[in-house]
């Protein structure tokens, strides 16, 4: 045996020895071994850089610098403490978020190692992500809630209390199924009824930066023209001795009764 020096630099380095007997007859052997002192390094991407999700579910997205040590490993923490155990190294992994520690909607870290062949270990590399799977609490009311109006012009008053991923876009929609494209959030919009009289309703969807939407809606009853009617008096009689007399009411157009 006999302790060597490598030449400096890492990469792959030879080793040539010359064995030669009393006689002066020389053999020759080489070996070759890597040499690697760098521990990894590489990148994490939680879904390829989105900054909110509403699903616990998310692809992470790996890449490394390493070109020495390879094969390379790679293991995975939600805490930088726990860590699962070393699996080879892929560009793209399926991960759960928490979970522990910090269960429920916030700010989600991903923590990985990469391990090359020589045994070292790169420092934790992380990536965040903002778990929102709460749709905004959201109203909508015409009117100020009242219950008719003469006027296919309405104003609708909105809420949408969103703590984790604002802001939050709106939408309407007269039949809750064709929508208007996304605007920033208003507490107030005016708003136009489809044609016609009778009681209407309008929808509102509001939806968070993680995608989360919440669906409100309110109804009024239009009425466009005044109700037609008529009164008679005693039945038609044309005189009448009492103060108290009898009406007959007919009314007309009127929706509802």
């Amino acid at each position: 045996t006999k302790t060597w020096t490598l030449l400096p630099g890492d990469g792959n380095k030879t080793v040539f020895v010359t064995y030669s007997d009393q006689a002066g007859n020389p053999s020759a052997d080489f070996d070759a071994i890597t040499l690697d002192t760098t521990a990894p390094g590489g990148t994490v991407s939680i879904d390829n850089g989105a900054t909110y999700t509403r699903d616990v579910t998310v692809t992470l997205v790996l890449s490394t610098t390493e070109t020495v040590g390879l094969p390379l490993q790679m293991q995975f923490s939600d805490d930088g403490v726990t860590y699962t155990d070393l699996e080879a190294f892929a560009f793209g992994k399926p991960w759960v978020l928490p979970g522990v520690p910090n269960p429920g909607d916030g700010e989600k870290t991903v923590y990985v190692l990469y391990r090359n062949a020589a045994g070292l270990i790169s420092d934790p590399i992380t990536d965040t992500i903002i778990l929102d799977g709460t749709a905004p609490v959201s109203t909508l009311i015409i009117n100020g809630d009242d219950a008719t109006t003469n006027s296919i012009t309405v104003t609708l008053d909105l809420t949408a209390t969103e703590l984790t991923s604002p802001p939050v876009t709106m939408q309407f929609s007269n039949d809750g199924s064709t929508f208007t494209d996304p605007e920033p959030f208003s507490a107030s919009k005016t708003w136009v009824l489809t044609s016609g009289d009778g009681n209407k309703t309008v929808f509102g969807a509001f939806t968070d930066q993680a995608d989360n939407i919440a669906i409100a809606d309110d109804q009024i009853i239009f009425l466009s023209n005044a109700p037609g009617g008529s009164v008679v008096i005693d039945g038609g009689n044309e005189d009448t001795r009492d103060t108290s007399v009898a009406l007959s009411l007919s009314v007309e157009n009127m929706v509802p009764p």
